[in-house]
């Protein structure tokens, strides 16, 4: 398969916009910060970097998915990493929410006074015992007070509706976007080979078989000439919902077949390289 001429988006090695649909935008506040989520956890499924994509939509990902988990949660499910930390702390700061960067302040405080313990249970699991969770849940009340008196939501949705990079599209429009940011992620091969080995095999094994076909894997975006992939609540049995390609998994190997059946390639369980032809 082709994918004709890179763009210039993969000349500069960057996303410069926030694409969100028109009616995400429209419809309300929480509307267009799930949108913006979206935007960037699609744009890192389809192996773009987060220094790659516009700081501001990273700042909003970040704040909201603080504001979500909060406290334990939040340190346990993120990892507690620089780069996420630096996120929430630079967009409470751009949003003018002094109030809630000083409840993560705190919060930061304590994760470096526990830092011992915390970083063990990184590196070798177990319980978090209460004593851990009560210390970076003690101020939780503060954090909901905070929310009734001003809640953080119409500050992330007015921060993001001003910001002048910010990009809605109607449907069409939205869709043929998406299909050239994942036909222009850079050193697409290689970041594909390097992210191969990452989560459940059955994710692995689909990328092995999309750097054997030479078909990009992408997720619920673009034209039908892509792959897109539908899981299906994590059973066994993934099916390519927009044309030209499925894929049929089994316990111990998957298959890219066209619609009429034809093998294109496969995959199996135990296979961990390849030296497959060049993207085209």
């Amino acid at each position: 398969m082709s994918f004709g001429r890179r763009t210039a988006i993969s000349e500069i090695g960057a996303v410069s916009k926030i694409y969100v649909r028109q009616r995400a935008f429209d419809y309300g506040e929480f509307d267009l910060i799930e949108a913006v989520d979206g935007f960037v956890d699609q744009m890192k499924q389809w192996l773009y970097r987060p220094e790659e994509l516009p700081r501001e939509a990273i700042y909003a990902n970040a704040v909201h998915e603080f504001l979500c988990r909060g406290g334990s949660q939040y340190v346990r499910d993120t990892r507690w990493k620089p780069d996420r930390i630096a996120a929430v702390r630079a967009g409470l700061q751009a949003m003018g929410a002094l109030d809630y960067l000083e409840y993560f302040e705190w919060l930061v405080a304590q994760v470096e006074a526990l830092k011992s313990d915390i970083d063990r249970l990184f590196r070798h699991g177990g319980k978090w015992d209460a004593a851990i969770r009560g210390a970076l849940n003690h101020r939780s009340r503060d954090l909901q007070g905070l929310q009734k008196a001003r809640p953080i939501i119409p500050l992330i949705a007015g921060y993001l509706a001003k910001l002048p990079n910010l990009q809605p599209l109607d449907d069409q429009s939205f869709d043929m976007k998406m299909y050239e940011l994942v036909e222009s992620v850079p050193d697409y091969r290689a970041r594909l080979e390097a992210s191969m080995h990452d989560g459940h095999w059955v994710a692995q094994m689909v990328y092995l078989l999309c750097l054997k076909s030479g078909q990009r894997y992408h997720r619920h975006a673009g034209p039908p000439t892509l792959i897109d992939l539908a899981d299906r609540t994590g059973a066994i049995g993934v099916m390519l919902t927009r044309g030209e390609h499925k894929i049929i998994q089994y316990p111990d190997r998957a298959e890219l077949r066209d619609m009429s059946g034809n093998l294109v390639a496969a995959a199996s369980l135990n296979e961990t390289r390849l030296e497959s032809r060049p993207l085209n």
